[in-house]
């Protein structure tokens, strides 16, 4: 376990971002389970004899940042939008397996945006996806 953690963190200090720096607020990551015990067993002795020493104040934990996910900001809905709508052509609309036509089941859609000089829109790529009723095979 050791070896492992020794290599988890020669790999995080080759490819991690530099910035980042070990901090010894995020306590001693090394520390194994049995050393914890012993220092457990050693408080609990310490306690005893310790008296004034012990109430030492501790600062409350903060809880862990949750990173958002990646991805673009949406565009402003006040833009003018101009839907361009792709669709497969009438006689691609058929089961390739048994003929059954393909019912609608959902729509992809994608906004790039479009500047014009003095003009600005958005446009909207909507693609109409088939699927096969019948046998339930790929996804056009």
């Amino acid at each position: 376990a050791a070896l492992f953690e020794q290599f988890r963190l020669a790999i995080e200090r080759q490819f991690g971002p530099s910035t980042e720096k070990y901090r010894v607020a995020q306590g001693d990551l090394l520390i194994n389970e049995a050393e914890i015990t012993v220092d457990e067993e050693e408080a609990g002795t310490q306690d005893d004899t310790a008296g004034d020493e012990a109430d030492v104040p501790v600062a409350p934990q903060q809880p862990a940042k949750r990173r958002t996910r990646g991805g673009r900001v949406a565009l402003p809905p006040e833009l003018p939008r101009v839907e361009m709508i792709h669709e497969l052509p009438e006689e691609a609309r058929h089961c390739h397996d048994d003929g059954t036509e393909l019912k609608e089941i959902g729509k992809e859609i994608s906004e790039e945006l479009h500047v014009v000089p003095a003009r600005v829109e958005v446009i909207r790529h909507v693609r109409i996806k088939y699927g096969c009723p019948a046998c339930e095979e790929g996804v056009q």
